[in-house]
Protein backbone atom coordinates (compact mmCIF):
# COMPACT_ATOMS: atom_id res chain seq x y z
CA UNK A 1 0.00 0.00 0.00
CA UNK A 2 2.95 2.32 0.61
CA UNK A 3 3.97 1.92 -3.05
CA UNK A 4 0.46 2.89 -4.14
CA UNK A 5 0.55 5.97 -1.92
CA UNK A 6 3.95 6.94 -3.30
CA UNK A 7 2.68 6.55 -6.88
CA UNK A 8 -0.36 8.69 -6.08
CA UNK A 9 1.76 11.42 -4.51
CA UNK A 10 4.13 11.41 -7.49
CA UNK A 11 1.22 11.73 -9.93
CA UNK A 12 -0.34 14.52 -7.85
CA UNK A 13 2.80 16.60 -8.34
CA UNK A 14 2.21 16.70 -12.10
CA UNK A 15 -1.61 16.84 -12.25
CA UNK A 16 -3.65 19.95 -11.56
CA UNK A 17 -5.82 21.25 -10.07
CA UNK A 18 -6.81 18.02 -8.31
CA UNK A 19 -6.51 14.25 -8.27
CA UNK A 20 -8.54 11.46 -6.69
CA UNK A 21 -7.64 7.80 -6.35
CA UNK A 22 -9.70 4.85 -5.17
CA UNK A 23 -8.96 1.12 -5.22
CA UNK A 24 -11.45 -1.60 -4.29
CA UNK A 25 -11.12 -5.33 -3.78
CA UNK A 26 -14.32 -7.38 -4.17
CA UNK A 27 -16.39 -4.36 -3.27
CA UNK A 28 -14.27 -3.24 -0.33
CA UNK A 29 -12.36 0.04 -0.46
CA UNK A 30 -8.67 -0.69 0.13
CA UNK A 31 -7.17 2.67 -0.80
CA UNK A 32 -8.45 6.22 -1.19
CA UNK A 33 -6.63 9.53 -1.50
CA UNK A 34 -7.30 13.06 -2.67
CA UNK A 35 -4.95 15.90 -3.60
CA UNK A 36 -5.48 19.46 -4.77
CA UNK A 37 -9.02 20.75 -5.21
CA UNK A 38 -12.24 19.83 -6.99
CA UNK A 39 -13.01 23.46 -7.85
CA UNK A 40 -10.66 26.44 -8.17
CA UNK A 41 -13.46 28.94 -7.50
CA UNK A 42 -14.69 27.13 -4.38
CA UNK A 43 -11.82 24.93 -3.19
CA UNK A 44 -12.67 21.60 -1.58
CA UNK A 45 -11.18 18.10 -1.72
CA UNK A 46 -12.37 15.76 -4.46
CA UNK A 47 -14.69 13.09 -3.04
CA UNK A 48 -15.68 9.59 -4.11
CA UNK A 49 -19.25 10.79 -4.69
CA UNK A 50 -18.17 13.39 -7.26
CA UNK A 51 -19.11 12.87 -10.89
CA UNK A 52 -16.45 13.26 -13.58
CA UNK A 53 -16.58 13.62 -17.33
CA UNK A 54 -14.59 10.68 -18.66
CA UNK A 55 -14.03 12.11 -22.15
CA UNK A 56 -12.68 9.57 -24.59
CA UNK A 57 -13.06 6.71 -22.13
CA UNK A 58 -16.54 6.62 -23.66
CA UNK A 59 -14.83 4.84 -26.56
CA UNK A 60 -14.14 1.87 -24.28
CA UNK A 61 -17.82 1.66 -23.37
CA UNK A 62 -18.92 2.06 -27.00
CA UNK A 63 -16.54 -0.71 -28.07
CA UNK A 64 -17.93 -2.99 -25.35
CA UNK A 65 -21.46 -2.27 -26.56
CA UNK A 66 -20.62 -2.98 -30.22
CA UNK A 67 -18.87 -6.24 -29.31
CA UNK A 68 -21.90 -7.24 -27.24
CA UNK A 69 -24.19 -6.58 -30.22
CA UNK A 70 -21.85 -8.58 -32.44
CA UNK A 71 -21.84 -11.50 -29.98
CA UNK A 72 -25.66 -11.53 -30.09
CA UNK A 73 -25.70 -11.45 -33.89
CA UNK A 74 -27.34 -8.02 -34.09
CA UNK A 75 -24.50 -6.81 -36.32
CA UNK A 76 -21.24 -8.22 -37.65
CA UNK A 77 -17.71 -6.88 -37.26
CA UNK A 78 -17.19 -7.43 -40.98
CA UNK A 79 -20.29 -5.38 -41.85
CA UNK A 80 -19.44 -2.39 -44.06
CA UNK A 81 -20.54 1.09 -43.00
CA UNK A 82 -22.80 1.24 -46.03
CA UNK A 83 -24.97 -1.60 -44.72
CA UNK A 84 -26.09 0.40 -41.70
CA UNK A 85 -25.48 4.02 -42.72
CA UNK A 86 -26.01 4.18 -46.49
CA UNK A 87 -24.69 7.38 -48.02
CA UNK A 88 -23.38 8.81 -44.74
CA UNK A 89 -19.70 8.35 -45.63
CA UNK A 90 -18.94 8.84 -49.34
CA UNK A 91 -16.51 6.34 -50.87
CA UNK A 92 -16.70 4.10 -47.81
CA UNK A 93 -15.84 0.88 -49.65
CA UNK A 94 -13.63 -1.28 -47.43
CA UNK A 95 -14.54 0.42 -44.15
CA UNK A 96 -15.99 -2.13 -41.75
CA UNK A 97 -17.18 -2.00 -38.17
CA UNK A 98 -13.97 -3.74 -37.12
CA UNK A 99 -11.84 -1.03 -38.73
CA UNK A 100 -13.87 1.65 -36.93
CA UNK A 101 -13.26 -0.15 -33.63
CA UNK A 102 -9.53 -0.32 -34.35
CA UNK A 103 -9.35 3.34 -35.46
CA UNK A 104 -8.14 2.29 -38.89
CA UNK A 105 -10.98 3.57 -41.09
CA UNK A 106 -8.95 6.32 -42.71
CA UNK A 107 -11.66 8.91 -41.94
CA UNK A 108 -10.37 12.14 -40.40
CA UNK A 109 -11.06 13.22 -36.84
CA UNK A 110 -13.68 15.98 -36.65
CA UNK A 111 -12.09 17.80 -33.68
CA UNK A 112 -9.25 19.59 -35.55
CA UNK A 113 -11.75 20.70 -38.20
CA UNK A 114 -14.08 22.16 -35.55
CA UNK A 115 -11.21 24.01 -33.90
CA UNK A 116 -9.99 25.22 -37.31
CA UNK A 117 -6.34 24.94 -36.32
CA UNK A 118 -6.67 27.10 -33.19
CA UNK A 119 -6.68 25.76 -29.61
CA UNK A 120 -9.83 27.72 -28.76
CA UNK A 121 -12.79 25.84 -27.37
CA UNK A 122 -15.68 28.18 -28.20
CA UNK A 123 -16.79 25.65 -30.82
CA UNK A 124 -17.87 23.38 -28.00
CA UNK A 125 -20.22 25.92 -26.46
CA UNK A 126 -23.00 24.43 -28.60
CA UNK A 127 -24.24 20.94 -29.27
CA UNK A 128 -23.36 19.20 -32.53
CA UNK A 129 -25.43 16.21 -33.60
CA UNK A 130 -23.53 13.00 -34.39
CA UNK A 131 -24.45 13.44 -38.04
CA UNK A 132 -22.92 16.94 -38.06
CA UNK A 133 -19.72 15.64 -36.53
CA UNK A 134 -19.42 12.90 -39.13
CA UNK A 135 -19.99 15.39 -41.94
CA UNK A 136 -17.29 17.64 -40.48
CA UNK A 137 -14.76 14.80 -40.33
CA UNK A 138 -15.58 13.58 -43.82
CA UNK A 139 -15.52 17.09 -45.32
CA UNK A 140 -11.96 17.72 -44.13
CA UNK A 141 -10.78 15.52 -46.99
CA UNK A 142 -7.89 14.07 -44.98
CA UNK A 143 -8.50 10.42 -45.82
CA UNK A 144 -6.28 7.40 -46.29
CA UNK A 145 -6.93 3.88 -47.52
CA UNK A 146 -8.95 1.89 -44.96
CA UNK A 147 -6.94 -0.55 -42.87
CA UNK A 148 -3.53 0.70 -43.95
CA UNK A 149 -2.65 2.58 -40.76
CA UNK A 150 -3.85 3.62 -37.32
CA UNK A 151 -5.11 7.15 -36.69
CA UNK A 152 -6.93 8.35 -33.60
CA UNK A 153 -10.28 9.62 -34.85
CA UNK A 154 -13.31 10.55 -32.78
CA UNK A 155 -15.31 10.28 -36.00
CA UNK A 156 -14.85 6.51 -36.06
CA UNK A 157 -16.58 6.11 -32.71
CA UNK A 158 -19.37 8.55 -33.54
CA UNK A 159 -20.06 6.29 -36.52
CA UNK A 160 -20.10 3.23 -34.24
CA UNK A 161 -22.70 4.91 -32.04
CA UNK A 162 -24.87 5.70 -35.07
CA UNK A 163 -24.53 2.11 -36.30
CA UNK A 164 -25.55 0.74 -32.90
CA UNK A 165 -28.64 2.97 -32.94
CA UNK A 166 -29.56 1.97 -36.49
CA UNK A 167 -29.04 -1.75 -35.82
CA UNK A 168 -31.16 -1.80 -32.66
CA UNK A 169 -33.62 1.07 -33.07
CA UNK A 170 -32.64 2.31 -29.60
CA UNK A 171 -30.79 5.42 -28.42
CA UNK A 172 -27.13 4.90 -27.64
CA UNK A 173 -27.55 6.06 -24.03
CA UNK A 174 -30.22 3.42 -23.41
CA UNK A 175 -28.14 0.65 -24.96
CA UNK A 176 -25.08 1.57 -22.92
CA UNK A 177 -27.12 1.41 -19.74
CA UNK A 178 -28.74 -1.93 -20.61
CA UNK A 179 -25.72 -3.74 -22.01
CA UNK A 180 -22.70 -2.15 -20.29
CA UNK A 181 -23.32 0.04 -17.24
CA UNK A 182 -26.02 -1.96 -15.42
CA UNK A 183 -24.41 -5.41 -15.97
CA UNK A 184 -21.07 -4.05 -14.74
CA UNK A 185 -22.66 -2.52 -11.65
CA UNK A 186 -21.89 1.04 -12.80
CA UNK A 187 -25.08 2.40 -11.26
CA UNK A 188 -23.87 6.00 -11.13
CA UNK A 189 -22.50 6.08 -14.69
CA UNK A 190 -24.50 7.56 -17.53
CA UNK A 191 -23.97 8.67 -21.11
CA UNK A 192 -24.74 12.37 -21.76
CA UNK A 193 -26.30 13.40 -25.05
CA UNK A 194 -27.20 17.05 -25.69
CA UNK A 195 -27.39 17.98 -21.98
CA UNK A 196 -24.26 19.85 -20.84
CA UNK A 197 -25.07 19.61 -17.13
CA UNK A 198 -23.39 17.12 -14.82
CA UNK A 199 -25.86 15.46 -12.48
CA UNK A 200 -25.14 15.91 -8.78
CA UNK A 201 -21.88 16.98 -7.11
CA UNK A 202 -18.91 16.95 -9.46
CA UNK A 203 -15.29 17.88 -9.80
CA UNK A 204 -14.92 20.87 -12.09
CA UNK A 205 -13.07 20.03 -15.31
CA UNK A 206 -10.26 22.24 -16.58
CA UNK A 207 -7.99 22.36 -19.61
CA UNK A 208 -4.94 24.42 -20.46
CA UNK A 209 -5.17 25.69 -24.04
CA UNK A 210 -1.46 26.44 -24.38
CA UNK A 211 1.60 25.74 -22.19
CA UNK A 212 1.83 28.41 -19.54
CA UNK A 213 -1.75 29.64 -19.99
CA UNK A 214 -4.30 29.62 -17.19
CA UNK A 215 -6.61 26.67 -16.69
CA UNK A 216 -10.00 27.08 -18.40
CA UNK A 217 -13.12 25.43 -17.01
CA UNK A 218 -14.63 22.90 -19.41
CA UNK A 219 -17.25 21.14 -17.26
CA UNK A 220 -20.18 22.55 -19.22
CA UNK A 221 -18.76 22.05 -22.71
CA UNK A 222 -21.01 20.08 -25.01
CA UNK A 223 -20.51 16.29 -24.93
CA UNK A 224 -19.68 16.70 -28.65
CA UNK A 225 -16.14 17.55 -27.55
CA UNK A 226 -15.35 13.84 -27.18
Amino acid sequence: MSDLRAAFDETARTVEPGLYGLVTDRGWVTFTAAAGTADLAHPRPIAAADYFRVGSLTKTYTAALVLSLAADGVLGLADPIERWLPGVVPDSTGITIELLLRLRSGIADYVPALLDGEPELAAFDRYFSPEELVRTGVASGDRFEPGTQFRYSNTDYILLGLIAERATGQRLAAQLWQRVFAPAGLRETYFPEADTRIRGPHATGYVRLRPGHDLVECSTFTPSAA
